[in-house]
Parts: structure tokens; sequence; C-alpha cells
């Protein structure tokens, strides 16, 4: 039989321990504790739990949706799980620290014993922080994408003096693959996107994709001032506590016009490949659907390059993001057509009829 490795074996602990710790809170009605306060397994609910320098607690916690805070000198003799909360260990922890939804901070002074696990939150490690077992952080699909899965072996880091080496090129490969398939997925969700929008409002769609044919450069220009200008609102608004709505409803409409415009861009981009091939039997929705993907895959797959791709990706995104910004206020949302002031007629005037001619005396015969 093929014996586990030790990912494998440190990734199912943790999932028993997850579901041990399910079935503790549905058979636990309140708070566990033993005889004495600062001994026994005890699960917190909306609680925080303080350790002061010198304190020492014995027994596993649990805290649902509250802050773990242990001052340096302080110990705790057991497991930590957090979840939907925050955790800052300064002392020592003879187990392991889990902590799923929040953030987890190790201090300078901190020392695990056991294993350190961060899923869905921010993980602060110190230097000099001390961590004995294996350290497992976030979800991604791989250092290039953004996004990992907890089985990926990279998804758990052993402790450095029993790391191997992994050869590079093999990380490469692995990270394209994945960086591809990422793209993939999310350049036929943004089709759908574009699809559904290009059917359910088709002229306001087309007003936005024919400000970004016909004045790239303006709505470039526009886009990009609203983006500068947009984070220092933001705060100020949410600094101001009784703005702070005002903030979140701001945000939410520069992400929805920052969309529309991506997939008016992607519009454009596919009317352009169908005139360029001569394409003769085509449609707003196929126009759509290949733009918005060809777009999203020009943004997302140069990402596996390194140095140059990052740079080749954000310039992508920045000027194809900016310009439908751009388009999509200039129209007013797709609402109106824009036309440059300089670019306006004035309406002709009505025709005025000639003057009747006077009648001229006959000659005389």
């Amino acid at each position: 039989m093929k014996k586990p490795s030790a990912n494998n074996l440190f990734v199912w602990r943790w999932l028993l321990a997850g579901l041990m710790l399910v079935l503790m809170l549905l058979a636990a009605p309140g708070p566990i504790m033993a005889q004495g306060p600062d001994e026994g397994d005890r699960v917190l609910m909306g609680e925080n739990l303080t350790l002061a320098r010198g304190e020492t607690r014995r027994g596993d916690v649990v805290i649902l949706s509250g802050q773990l805070r242990m001052e340096p000198d302080s110990m705790l003799d057991g497991d930590v799980a957090v979840i939907g909360g925050s955790a800052t260990v300064a002392g020592t922890v003879t187990g392991d620290v889990a902590v799923i939804g929040g953030s987890l901070r190790l201090e300078a002074t901190a020392f695990i014993q056991g294993d350190v696990v961060s899923v869905g939150g921010t993980l602060e490690r110190h230097p000099q922080a001390i961590v004995r077992g294996n350290i497992a952080h976030g979800f991604r699909f791989g250092p290039e994408t953004g996004m990992r899965l907890p089985f990926d072996s990279d998804w758990i880091t052993p402790p450095l003096e029993t790391t191997p080496p992994r050869p590079r090129v093999w990380d490469w490969l692995g990270g394209f693959f994945l960086n591809g398939l990422t793209a993939v997925a999310l350049a036929t969700l943004m089709a759908v996107l574009g699809v559904l929008l290009v059917v359910a409002f088709p002229q306001p769609t087309g007003r936005v994709a024919q400000t970004v044919r016909e004045n790239p450069v303006l709505s470039f220009g526009v886009g990009l001032l609203t983006e500068a200008l947009a984070l220092p609102l933001l705060v100020v608004l949410t600094v101001t506590i009784c703005l702070a709505p005002l903030a979140l409803l701001t945000a939410l409409a520069l992400v929805a016009a920052w969309m529309f415009g991506w997939l008016a861009v992607g519009w454009v981009m596919g009317q352009w490949l169908a005139r360029a091939f001569n394409a003769r039997q085509t449609t707003p929705v196929l126009e759509m659907a290949v733009g918005v993907i060809l777009l999203t895959l020009l943004w997302r797959l140069p990402l596996v390059i390194p140095c140059l791709g990052r740079l080749v990706s954000a310039g992508v995104l920045i000027v194809a993001g900016s310009i439908g910004l751009g388009a999509v206020l200039l129209s007013r949302f797709g609402s109106q057509l824009y036309r440059p002031g300089f670019s306006q007629e004035a309406p002709a005037l009505p025709p005025v009829a000639p003057a009747p001619e006077e009648a001229t005396p006959a000659k005389p015969s």
C-alpha cells in the first residue's frame, strides 16, 4: 500500500478537526469549561479572549466571531481555532493555531509548537516568530493566478529545515497550466455577462460601444481621471461616518460602470475582428462573446510570463478599463450618444422660398 505523504496527512488532519469542531458545536449549547477558570476546553461565541503577560491556560479554545489576544510570556496549552474573527499571538501555544475567515498575526515573541492554518484571511508573521509545524495559508491555484486549493502542494509550507528545493521549471509549468484554466474560466464568465447585456440592453450598449469607437482617446482620459480621483473620494466618504453609505453606493456604481465599459470594449474588438476577417454571417451576440473572451485572455494570460507579463497585463487592464469607464460616463451609462461640442453642426435653417419675379412690361411692337 502506498504510504500517504506528509502533506496529505496534514490536510486530512485538519479536515477531521473541522468535522469534530462542527460536532462539538452542535452538541454544546453553551460555553464548555472545566472546574477551574483557566483549565478545560472552551467554546466562545461572539466573545473575546485575552491572555495577559504570564497567564497560562490549559485546554483547547474555539472562538466564533471573536478575537484572541495573547500577550508576551503567556501560554495556551492546547489547540486554538478562531472562526470569523482575528487572533494576535505573542505568547506560546503548545498545539495548533487555525484561523478561518479572519486575520492571524504572529508577533516576534510567538512560539507555536504545532501547525498554523489561515484560510480565507490574512497571515502576518514576524521574522522572529517560531513555528515548529507546518504553515498553510489562503485559497489559491498558484502564485500567478491569485487562487489556491487546499490540496495543492504549494498551499502547505513545511518547516524550512525539512523543505527540499523543487525545480522551478515545474512551478512555472504548473502555474502556466492553472493560470490558463483560470483565464479561460474568467473569460467564459465575462462573455456570458456580455451576451446577457447585449441581449437585454442592446441600445445602451450600442451607444457606449459607439463612444468607444469614435472617441477612444477622450474616453481613456476621462476614465483614467475618474479612477485616480475615485480612491481618495471613497476614503473621505468612508472616514465621514454619516456618508459611509454614500461611499458604498459610489463604489458599487463605479464597479458597475467599469464592468459595463469593459464589456463594451470587448464588443468593439469583436466588431473589429468581424470586419478584419470579412465575416458576413455575424451577430451582435457572437461579436460580443468573441471580443470579450479575447480581451479577457489578453489581460490574464500574460501573467505567467515573469516581469514583462505583469506589465503587459496591467497595461491591458488600465487601457481597456479606462476607455470603457470613460465611454460609459461620456454616454451617461448609454442613455444618450456622446457628441463632442466641436463636431456638432448647427441645425439647418428651413429653406426660404424665392421672391416672386416682378413682371416686366412687354415691349411695344
